[in-house]
């Protein structure tokens, strides 16, 4: 019977903070179209009027990338990375616990602020790696493979 162990799933942080998102971006492009009715009015320097364009372009951007980042997280399963038997299966790719060469980690954040969520990378010995976003408790995860690697080693060792 083989084993089956969940390693790492989706976190949903990443979801939270697309909809808190959504739902900020229609007042900012408002108060945007305000400020640009009062600049545009009369009055106000044309540089103003300027400045109000690239917001609205910049807001434009990221209002894109976060709606591009809520399609990618959709689209990503929720089960990541699994143990069947001696095998690991990330992303659909299959290989045996004894090809990872290195995982490394980075937690999502800045400014002293970071999320016990992230991104994870499965570092193959054929030269390959295998990246995983939007996991949660990734340093667990990363305690996870770099245990089994450990233990994949001691075996290879012995016989």
């Amino acid at each position: 019977m083989e084993e089956n162990e969940v390693i790492a799933v989706k976190s949903r942080t990443f979801l939270v903070l697309g909809i808190i998102l959504l739902i900020l971006f229609p007042f900012v492009f408002w108060y945007l179209y305000i400020e640009h009715g009062n600049v545009s009015s009369g009055g106000y320097p044309v540089i103003l009027l300027l400045l109000t364009v690239v917001l609205y372009a910049l807001v434009s951007a990221c209002l894109i990338y976060v709606i591009y980042l809520l399609v990618v997280y959709f689209r990503t399963p929720y089960i990541l990375i699994e143990k069947r038997g001696d095998n690991i299966v990330a992303f659909g790719k299959t290989f045996a616990v004894s090809q990872i060469s290195d995982v490394q980690y980075r937690r999502i954040g800045r400014y002293g602020n970071f999320y016990r969520s992230g991104r994870i990378k499965i570092f193959l010995r054929d030269g390959t790696f295998i990246k995983c976003q939007f996991v949660a408790d990734v340093e667990n995860v990363h305690a996870k493979l770099f245990a089994l690697i450990c233990q994949a080693d001691k075996q290879r060792e012995r016989g």
